[in-house]
């Protein structure tokens, strides 16, 4: 089991790469998007309606264009006190369920889709669109949303898809809250860019330390996504802290994109069962969709030791379909639902009752970002005619952020690349019924 610990946290991002023959490219497709505005549905005595979902069918199609010059197409003036939020995020998931999207809902729900400023309840008005985890759709989602005058873009979830969008956001100068996006590139020298999510820089180390020292080994191997930014980046991370911490490297083994669609783990598998006998820790810092397919192959192969993964593995769809390959293996993540206490019990339970499904990280950090807006909105406490002035005012009300208490942990505040300063790392060890159990929760300086 994990153990308090409290070491010296001593690691400087980019100190260490992975061999360059090891770093991919990422590849996109074009598909259409859809566009939905969206408010909670209740029953007469205010409560929020039972159900999977509150997003309403679609009411018009978004096509990905090329792109454009946003910047000179924004509108510019909006005296009504109606503040509009683009959503730039997949829905559904993989599992079917809209995570995000019912995140956001959650919070118009108990927000009753208000905001005060100047004295007066502002409306907001949520606009989504389905950015199908893909890259050239994402662009498109955020370009199209700001033209329809959003004060601020919450998502994407995915660094993959969070990177170039940020830059879309950035260029036009419309505040971006990405949510679960953990890569540093998302907000790295974007000002209008924040998120609400740990940084890979913070993850990496603390992965790799609390495995060293929690689990007592000093021999891995990792087998990691090189064409995936999230994947790669984290590896280098932890393999870099890893070798900081004078500790050895049995493997490194990569695969593509060609083997998730494949679902074909074989060979990085059979490399990696063959180290099972040396006291080897295994990483998998990977998206959650992959986690069954590489830990069941690695197992069938012959694996025995310990599996440690990342917060991509937080879906807990996944997890159930992993089944017992997965049981006892640890991670981080950004949010465990098992578990939480006070403010963050408080959420868990509403989510609960209104959609039957307990949150994951996805939905947790979408409300969280939905509460940074408002409080951000409420620094500065004035809404006006000027579209632009309202976006630089958000943006530096969110900079000024201090002691945000959100569900999913505390913020002191946003350096100045936008991420959050001492944010805590919680881990999870997976249990019988194939959900993540709180073990701890990891602060910066504690490593």
């Amino acid at each position: 089991m994990w153990k308090n610990a409290s070491y010296l946290w001593m690691f400087a991002a980019g100190l260490f790469s992975l061999p360059s023959e090891m770093i991919g490219k990422t590849t996109t497709t074009t598909t259409t998007t859809t566009t939905t505005t969206t408010t909670t549905t209740t029953t007469s005595n205010g409560e929020p309606v039972m159900s999977p979902s509150l997003v309403p069918d679609p009411m018009h199609t978004l096509l990905p264009t090329a792109s454009t010059n946003v910047a000179s197409i924004i509108p510019t003036k909006i005296c009504d006190c109606v503040i509009k939020i683009g959503v730039d995020a997949m829905s559904p998931f993989e599992d079917g369920y809209n995570w995000t999207q019912d995140g956001v809902n959650l919070w118009l729900h108990d927000t009753d889709s208000n905001i005060t400023l100047n004295g007066e309840k502002c409306r907001v008005e949520i606009i989504s669109a389905n950015n199908e985890d893909n890259e050239t759709v994402a662009v498109a989602v955020a370009e199209q949303l700001i033209q329809q005058g959003v004060v601020a873009i919450v998502g994407p979830e995915f660094s993959s898809l969070a990177i170039p969008v940020g830059k879309v956001a950035n260029d036009a100068q419309t505040p971006m809250i990405a949510t679960t996006a953990t890569n540093p590139n998302v907000t790295l020298g974007r000002p209008f860019v924040f998120r609400v999510a740990f940084s890979d820089s913070e993850q990496g180390p603390v992965i790799a330390s609390l495995t060293a020292t929690q689990l007592n080994v000093t021999n891995a191997a990792i087998i990691f996504q090189e064409d995936d930014p999230y994947s790669s980046y984290l590896a280098n991370g932890i393999m870099g802290y890893w070798k900081y911490l004078n500790n050895t490297v049995a493997a490194y083994s990569s695969y593509n994109q060609t083997n998730v669609d494949d679902s074909n783990f074989a060979d990085q598998a059979s490399v990696i069962a063959k180290l099972s006998n040396t006291g080897t820790v295994l990483f998998v810092p990977v998206k959650g969709y992959q986690v069954p397919h590489i830990v069941k192959a690695v197992h069938d192969a012959g694996w025995k030791g310990q599996i440690v993964g990342a917060d991509g593995w937080s879906e807990a769809s996944a997890l159930k379909e992993c089944g017992e390959a997965c049981v006892g293996t640890y991670f981080s993540a950004n949010f465990i639902a098992e578990g939480a206490v006070g403010y963050a019990k408080r959420f868990v339970d509403k989510y609960f009752t209104t959609y039957g499904v307990m949150p994951d990280p996805h939905a947790a950090l979408a409300y969280d970002a939905m509460n940074l807006i408002k409080v951000g909105l409420e620094q500065n406490g004035v809404w006006n005619c000027d579209l632009a002035q309202n976006k630089n005012n958000l943006r530096a009300g969110l900079q000024n952020v201090a002691n945000f208490q959100g569900v999913a942990g505390e913020i002191s505040r946003f350096d100045l690349n936008g991420d959050p300063i001492d944010k805590c790392i919680p881990i999870g060890q997976v249990g019988n019924n194939s959900l993540p159990t709180f073990i701890y929760s990891y602060c910066a300086g504690t490593i």
